[in-house]
């Protein structure tokens, strides 16, 4: 009896070291793999929070700039209510406000570097009195980011004009050559900062007649 005790745990030697050692390479690799696919799926979640926050952001700003520019008006005299215009800048009068006199606003493209520009909005107020033919203050009273990638190399402003019988796009003015359009046609495109399984850009285009023009 304790003979064949002896011979049966004789027997049961137990695992060898290359088991032991496949085993455990085995089980990193499907650890890695479930790390991976966990990594992917909380990545890609907040890739899709950080996009729809990025959609709701150009459609704020494009609402935004929509309102001031139907409120757009001229500061008096002969001077038209836009101001200036080029494919990153925008520079016009409105009286979307409450205030003493209109405010001029000023939208652009700064701080690019590479494929990308910051959105960037300053606001002056009328100087108090200087009405019918408003001037306006040097410092803005309002100075802000409010998207920090929009694309470098889009037309983001154009003005449209009627002629012939069909709109006609105006690239720039300002300076010499009025800005005597009434429509302003505004592209927006930005992408998320941060943001790598989602790509592309978001856009919103809306063309914005001015009411007072």
């Amino acid at each position: 009896m304790i003979g064949r005790l002896r011979r049966a745990a004789a027997e049961d030697r137990g695992f060898t070291l290359l088991e032991l050692s496949v085993a455990a390479f085995l089980s990193s690799i499907v650890l890695g793999a479930v790390v991976l696919i966990f990594s992917s799926v909380s990545r890609g979640a907040t890739d899709a929070g950080e996009r729809a926050e990025l959609q709701m952001q150009v459609r704020e700003v494009a609402t935004d700039m929509a309102t001031e520019l139907r409120s757009a008006v001229s500061p008096g005299g002969a001077a038209t209510a836009i101001e200036s215009l080029s494919a990153g800048a925008l520079a016009f009068y409105s009286d979307r406000y409450e205030s003493a006199g209109p405010e001029r606003i000023v939208y652009d493209r700064a701080g690019c570097s590479g494929e990308y520009c910051s959105l960037r909005v300053r606001r002056y107020a009328a100087n108090a009195g200087s009405g019918p033919n408003w001037t306006f203050s040097a410092v803005p009273f309002n100075d802000e980011v409010l998207l920090a990638q929009v694309s470098s190399s889009n037309v983001l402003f154009a003005g449209r004009v009627w002629s012939g019988g069909q709109r006609v796009a105006v690239a720039a003015c300002g300076g010499g050559t009025r800005c005597a359009f009434p429509i302003v046609a505004v592209d927006l495109q930005a992408a998320a900062p941060g943001v790598s399984t989602l790509d592309g850009l978001f856009g919103i285009f809306v063309e914005v007649s001015l009411r007072n023009v």
